[in-house]
């Protein structure tokens, strides 16, 4: 399966040929441009008959996407392929985080991409919002956990986004240890991991 990027001759950054579908990837950005940057990259990536969903702070879309994929956004989100959100949308609508309940938006939009006729779904979801709800980490890991458990009826692919600036010592490896890969630096590399179903 081609993505966009591939089937109009451009360059896709050296990181996403080793990204598959059926990934759940930990992606430790420096800054804002390197977050967006990944969500652009990704996107290039993506295969045809797939849909994209991103959650960012401010629920908008890299200016650069357009340019850089050579595809018109306003149009990719017209057809459905494309769609951004506020991250509290998806994770904390009701001002506190509930795992149980963000596995459950995580299912309906799995299952909403497939009754739109798509063959997979990309989610690409920005959670610095958890360096100010510290006493809700130990349930994000949680719900990061749950996910590898999940069946999904199309493929799945997650890419979720930590400020490595916030993150370290015990917060940061108990994140590692719940994702298969670990995206830092333009680097993907797969993660020796092991999880347990109690996240902890």
């Amino acid at each position: 399966m081609l993505g966009y990027a591939q089937k109009r001759g451009q360059t896709i950054n050296r990181w996403t040929h080793s990204l598959r579908m059926g990934d759940h990837v930990l992606h430790l950005y420096r800054d804002d441009e390197d977050r967006e940057r990944a969500i652009t990259e990704t996107y290039a990536w993506l295969p045809k008959k797939a849909k994209m969903l991103v959650f960012s702070p401010n629920g908008k879309l890299p200016c650069q996407l357009g340019k850089a994929t050579g595809v018109d956004p306003v149009e990719e989100i017209r057809a459905g392929r494309l769609q951004s959100r506020r991250t509290e949308d998806a994770y904390i609508p009701y001002g506190e985080f509930d795992s149980r309940r963000a596995l459950h938006y995580l299912e309906d939009a799995v299952e909403r991409a497939e009754s739109e006729g798509f063959e997979s779904l990309v989610v690409v979801g920005d959670v610095s919002w958890i360096n100010s709800m510290k006493d809700a980490f130990p349930e994000f890991v949680r719900y990061e956990t749950g996910i590898n458990f999940l069946d999904f009826p199309i493929d799945v692919a997650l890419i979720c986004q930590y400020d490595r600036r916030t993150m370290a010592g015990d917060d940061l490896q108990r994140v590692c240890s719940v994702h298969e890969k670990i995206l830092a630096d333009h680097h993907l590399d797969r993660n020796c991991w092991l999880i347990s179903r109690g996240g902890n």
